[in-house]
């Protein structure tokens, strides 16, 4: 079990974006994570 606790202060509803972003990176940094400890897959695009 992954607990991921976020304290991302927000001051008014025009930095609600960040806290939104915020999650946003998180998933899918754990559906990542979950590809490769479970399958082996790299999801993510190496640029060269």
């Amino acid at each position: 079990m992954i607990t991921i606790w976020d304290n991302t202060l927000i001051k008014n509803m025009d930095e609600l974006n960040i806290r939104y972003g915020c999650a946003y990176g998180w998933g899918k940094m754990l559906t990542l994570a979950k590809a490769y400890i479970e399958k082996g897959i790299i999801l993510l695009n190496n640029p060269e």
